[in-house]
């Protein structure tokens, strides 16, 4: 099971594709719905949850792995990334 914080790579910490310098992402609450659309009641048993992904550069994969989750969160969100995808915006570490 995949939840919040994880990371996801894709492997080899190589680029997605050139000219874009992501090679993975982190999978965070979505920033740029309001909290009530996050999740689905589908029935009285059963939630679907919704999670956004923000894509890394691989000193940012690297980071999360030697320091946690918690601390990436907190330098993205003091450099005010969120799931809307910015290619070409710096590395926050």
């Amino acid at each position: 099971m995949i939840w919040y914080g994880h990371t996801i790579s894709n492997g080899h910490d190589e680029i997605f594709t050139p000219g874009v310098d992501f090679c993975g992402g982190i999978l965070s609450l979505p920033m740029l719905i309001e909290d009530e659309a996050r999740s689905l009641a589908v029935s009285p048993e059963k939630t679907i949850r919704f999670w956004s992904f923000i894509p890394l550069y691989a000193p940012e994969m690297r980071f999360a792995r030697a320091n946690g989750s918690d601390a990436l969160f907190e330098k993205l969100d003091e450099a005010g990334v969120n799931e809307l995808v910015q290619v070409g915006r710096p590395p926050v570490v």
